[in-house]
């Protein structure tokens, strides 16, 4: 009758213990980690919750019927067909089951639950359990939303500035084209009052009046178009060219009226799919960057370039500056790394430029070693078919 005796004894004795040892320090983890442990016993399609779990959502354990479609009408409808869809390709594929959705506390509290889980299945291969944690990430995901939060006003800080910047040099635009007007204007008057004024003379005249307010309407535009906010806009399919266009629209007169030679090369005819505000905004930055590096340079020199590939577009924007050194060449797309003076730089073009371009599933890069400081915009074009 006492077959349990001795070394038999002592092995399944020290088992239990070990095993109560170890059921009690997972369930301190979960504890300590506030998470809870549900199973599925999906040919039945009940839940059974540890007490963790109606901590989590908050009700007791008489409120909770055990029925999935309970467990499922207490998460935010549009987060419940995604957590649905989830379970049933993970009971499909018997992959790990990973989500995250939103559920209302009874008391009105809103709280972000992370769940995982796994699949056990019988000797035939259906699916007979499935067991899983889940735990609070509210306090998690409120952090991310503030960080989010705090981007999207960081981009908004750069492009004021940068707008500001614009503004405080527009009048480079558009004072020379305003003086070619009044000039005109004046010496139509004098023409008249001579009764010099031939008909071809006046239509000559004309013209050019035309042809410089029609400059001031395109730069006017342009700034309309920058000053958007296009981080809510749908992508679209834009030319290249267009972009471009619109960009220089804003400088090149500034950069003409500073004797700095703008080399542009020709503009190949590509679309890419891209919120075209934001890739002018990149491509201000690194114009008015390379403008702050030449003005004051014997040699002003500021370059772009072209290069398609079969599927990618690339943007070099090219100075004859002095350079970035090797010891800021890794810093320089870290937030609020400038080497401008105080007041002349936020420290945020660049970060928030390679932000933007990586958004795009493109790449902004720095091509160190080169004689000329050389920026890359890098980006996916369209195919058309």
């Amino acid at each position: 009758m006492l077959k349990k005796c001795g070394k038999d004894f002592f092995y399944e004795n020290h088992y239990q213990m070990v095993s109560q040892n170890l059921e009690e320090r997972l369930r301190f983890v979960l504890l300590v980690a506030k998470m809870g442990v549900w199973e599925w016993d999906v040919p039945n399609n009940h839940l059974s919750w540890d007490d963790n779990m109606f901590e989590l959502y908050g009700i007791q354990k008489g409120e909770f019927s055990g029925r999935v479609q309970d467990w499922v009408n207490s998460l935010f409808a549009e987060d419940a067909v995604e957590t649905q869809k989830k379970l049933q390709e993970s009971l499909e594929s018997g992959q790990m089951f990973s989500t995250q959705y939103r559920i209302m506390t009874p008391a009105g509290d809103v709280r972000n639950i992370g769940a995982r889980g796994y699949v056990e299945r019988d000797p035939h291969g259906e699916p007979n359990r499935m067991i899983g944690v889940n735990w609070d990430e509210t306090t998690d995901y409120e952090q991310k939303r503030t960080i989010e939060n705090q981007k999207i006003k960081m981009v908004e800080a750069s492009r004021l500035s940068s707008l500001g910047e614009i503004a405080g040099g527009i009048a480079h635009e558009i004072n020379n084209p305003l003086t070619i007007i009044l000039g005109t204007s004046q010496h139509l008057r004098k023409l008249h009052s001579r009764n010099e004024l031939a008909p071809e003379v006046l239509l000559e005249k004309l013209a050019k009046i035309e042809s410089t307010a029609d400059r001031i309407v395109r730069i006017v535009k342009s700034l309309k178009f920058f000053a958007r906010d296009g981080s809510e806009d749908l992508y679209s399919h834009c030319p290249l060219g267009t972009i471009v266009h619109e960009t220089l629209e804003l400088c090149q007169e500034k950069i003409k009226n500073f004797s700095v030679n703008l080399s542009v090369a020709s503009i190949p005819d590509v679309t890419i799919e891209c919120r075209p505000v934001q890739i002018s905004q990149v491509l201000l930055n690194l114009l008015t960057n390379a403008f702050d590096a030449v003005h004051d340079s014997e040699e002003k020199l500021i370059m772009i370039e072209f290069e398609v590939t079969e599927k990618l577009v690339r943007i070099f924007v090219k100075d004859s500056g002095l350079g970035i050194p090797n010891a800021n060449s890794e810093k320089i797309f870290i937030p609020f790394f400038t080497t401008k003076d105080i007041g002349k730089g936020t420290g945020l073009g660049l970060s928030l430029s390679k932000g933007i371009i990586e958004s795009h599933g493109g790449r902004l890069t720095f091509l160190a070693n080169l004689k000329m400081t050389t920026f890359v915009i890098e980006l996916p074009k369209v195919h058309h078919k």
